[in-house]
């Protein structure tokens, strides 16, 4: 209860602080607005529905809890599942609501819950402070989402981090966000509720999250971001923290080359908010990903519709724990038919490390991502 009439306080002093600012003293508005076709243009009310569908042929045995099946035991599924809305209630007053269908964090099923995942507002574009916002509400995490978008494949699974459960990819919270002048990047400084989305609810957790983006070259397809996060429960005392960093290249018409990082210092192992729910805590360690992909482009456009994909995850941490892999390697050939489906054939192998019978997850994969 305390923790929802704090964010309705936020949400109530930042609407009075900042509604007035985007008027001088004594000047009278004059309304600028285009004219809209109807309501919906004139909000820019937007539907979200997006589905990541899959078929898994199995192509070894394997003891390990996240892969118990036999050889070539095929599945088919919904790796994910969300839609809703988004949109502005005024020219400085934006939202989104959107539900997840997912796999609930700490259970040892494959059924589905409906999550809300995002359920924020955000607050935006005032004359007194050009390129400063604030995200108020359940919102993506700055790195997490940052990283998706720079990979732009998804639908392979979950990044590094929140994979191994070292980040939530959405929380509940405030954020300040100030992007730079000419797209030279931005700098968000989030306080969250620490559980993630898909927890149970609490308030022992709490965590604090930095992120620095720069794209220092006129061209902005080179870009460095670093990222710092400490974690508390149950007091002070009881922290953990975070440090990671992604280095890389984006060009949206020839692919992306990047590298991330990552140290953690989690001695009190208080933490289930990743996406290994047998685990129900994450190590102290570190480990490093490659995110890359080549397009086609030299084949002109129909070429440039074809991508080869590939990732590598290597984990170091400091228990053997089975679901929690040395490294993975995902590869495979992407088509992105247009902007709203993509189809990847690929393969997803890992290594645990901890003994030959742990040691199989090797799975063919057939993948598709469709959204509006």
């Amino acid at each position: 209860m305390k923790k929802n009439l704090a964010f309705l306080l936020i949400l109530v002093i930042a609407l009075v602080a900042f509604a007035p600012l985007s008027f001088a003293d004594g000047e009278v508005a004059v309304d600028e607005t285009p004219a809209y076709d109807n309501w919906l243009e004139r909000h820019n009310i937007q539907p979200v529905l997006e589905g990541h569908y899959y078929y898994g042929l199995q192509m070894g045995n394997c003891a390990n809890i996240t892969c118990a099946a036999t050889q070539y035991d095929n599945t088919f599924g919904i790796n994910r599942f969300y839609f809703g809305l988004k949109g502005d209630i005024t020219d400085h007053i934006g939202f989104n609501f959107t539900f997840d269908s997912n796999a609930a964090i700490g259970t040892f099923n494959t059924a589905n819950f409906l999550f809300v995942k995002y359920a924020y507002l955000v607050f935006k574009d005032y004359d007194a402070v050009p390129g400063l916002s604030f995200i108020v509400g359940q919102q993506a995490s700055p790195y997490i989402s940052h990283v998706e978008d720079i990979w732009g494949w998804r639908l392979f699974g979950a990044t590094f981090m929140h994979l191994n459960g070292y980040l939530a990819e959405a929380d509940l919270g405030v954020t300040a966000k100030y992007l730079f002048d000419n797209e030279a990047g931005d700098l968000q400084v989030s306080m969250f509720n620490g559980n993630g989305f898909a927890a149970v609810d609490n308030d022992n957790y709490k965590d604090a999250q930095v992120k620095l983006t720069v794209r220092p070259f006129e061209n902005k397809n080179w870009f460095g971001t670093l990222m710092g996060n400490i974690g508390f429960f149950g007091g002070s005392s009881n922290y953990f923290y975070r440090a990671g960093a992604l280095l890389g290249y984006k060009d949206v018409e020839k692919g992306t080359f990047a590298l991330e990082g990552l140290y953690t210092s989690d001695e009190q192992a208080a933490t289930i908010v990743g996406a290994q729910p047998a685990v129900g805590a994450t190590p102290a360690g570190y480990g490093a990903a490659l995110y890359s992909e080549l397009k086609f482009y030299w084949w002109g456009d129909v070429g440039s519709k074809f991508s080869l994909v590939l990732r590598g995850d290597y984990l170091n941490s400091d228990t053997d724990v089975a679901s929690i892999y040395n490294y993975r390697v995902l590869g495979g050939l992407g088509y992105t038919y247009n902007k709203y489906f993509k189809f990847l054939a690929g393969y997803d192998y890992a290594d645990y490390g901890v003994g030959d019978a742990q040691d199989g997850e090797s799975t063919a994969l057939l993948l598709m991502q469709a959204n509006l």
